[in-house]
């Protein structure tokens, strides 16, 4: 038997419960969701929910609409659509759970399938402008993020123990999964390792007097910016200290590194930060696999390389899907009729 409860005090129980274990910025997605609802459904009673209520609230958003503060709003794309979709799907399984319906109200609702749009990748040329137009602390982050196709949480993370330059090794902590990996030391990023780790060691030394220890972060944060006033001949002048290195913190905000590097290459650096890297070897790695192999030997390759674990994903890196690709790789070498239109039969009709 489903408990009597009135929709706004469900929604006042659900979303006490999920600010328990949910960042702000989604708690609140989840409160404007469940508000907007209340507002088009009514304070029913929950018992009284069927599924078309929720049909009927996503139907309203896709077309031009009034919000809660009673401003004119333009309808709601795919991505406004799933999240409003996803938003009460998790509060209707809740509901079920604790038995105020007796069916998921969501269930038979699909979200838009919509075409993503293909996020930016650097060329060859445009990553060695960027390293090259990168200082020595930057230029190891971004071979990080490119040679190892590391992401910003990963690259930032390692220490000086997690090299091991006898056997090209790095320990990855995979953190998006949970992860530990031994992820060899390519001859370009060992190149890039050989030059910052003697440079950072002696600025180490300068600095703070000792080496540097196996619990340094490889990619250091800089030191705050200091001024000293001196007084010179009745002249009152700032002086800035020299930012030095502090090996016992990381690097903080990789993506702004990325976007004034971008900038100081001429490029656009909206929206872009230290995944236009990874995007960029996940491509680049694939175009020369897929040279030496099948696509899906590739796609695996560089599955494992980007610590994927969907080839969707990876597939959304690389700009195609299986069935793109595989077309394309068709069309442009198999012979629909055989020989039936060869270069010299074509011929042989235009001249006649």
């Amino acid at each position: 038997m489903t408990e009597q409860i009135r929709l706004s005090d469900a929604c006042e129980q659900f979303l006490t419960w999920r600010k328990t274990n949910l960042a702000d910025e989604t708690w609140r997605s989840y409160r404007s969701a469940l508000g907007l609802f209340l507002q088009v459904t009514g304070d029913v009673m929950v018992s009284g929910l069927r599924p078309d209520h929720i049909e009927r609230f996503l139907a309203e958003r896709r077309r031009p609409h009034v919000d809660r503060r009673g401003r004119s709003m333009p309808p709601i794309g795919p991505a406004g659509y799933n999240q409003y979709l996803g938003a009460l799907g998790v509060f209707s399984k809740w509901l079920l759970r604790h038995a105020m319906v007796s069916v998921d109200l969501t269930a038979g609702i699909e979200r838009i399938r919509a075409r993503r749009p293909i996020k930016r990748r650097l060329d060859p040329e445009q990553i060695i402008a960027l390293l090259d137009a990168a200082p020595a602390r930057d230029r190891m982050l971004f071979s990080l993020a490119f040679f190892a196709a590391l992401r910003a949480t990963e690259a930032t993370s390692l220490r000086i123990g997690d090299v091991d330059l006898a056997s090209n090794t790095l320990r990855v902590q995979v953190w998006k999964t949970h992860q530990e990996d031994d992820f060899p030391i390519g001859p370009e990023l060992r190149a890039q390792l050989d030059a910052w780790l003697p440079f950072y060691e002696a600025s180490v030394r300068r600095s703070w007097s000792r080496d540097l220890e196996p619990a340094d972060f490889l990619v250091p944060a800089l030191t705050p910016h200091r001024y000293s006033w001196q007084v010179v001949d009745g002249v009152k002048s700032r002086d800035a200290w020299i930012q030095t290195f502090e090996p016992g913190r990381p690097v903080r905000m990789p993506y702004q590194l990325v976007k004034r590097a971008l900038k100081r290459i001429g490029l656009s650096a909206e929206g872009e930060g230290m995944h236009i890297l990874r995007r960029s070897a996940a491509r680049i790695m694939f175009d020369k696999l897929i040279e030496e192999s099948k696509y899906e030997n590739a796609l695996r390759i560089v599955m494992a390389a980007l610590h994927h674990t969907t080839s969707s994903t990876t597939e959304q890196y690389i700009g195609l899907t299986t069935e793109q690709r595989s077309r394309d790789q068709f069309l442009r070498t198999t012979p629909l009729l055989a020989d039936a239109l060869t270069p010299g039969v074509i011929n042989a009709v235009l001249s006649s």
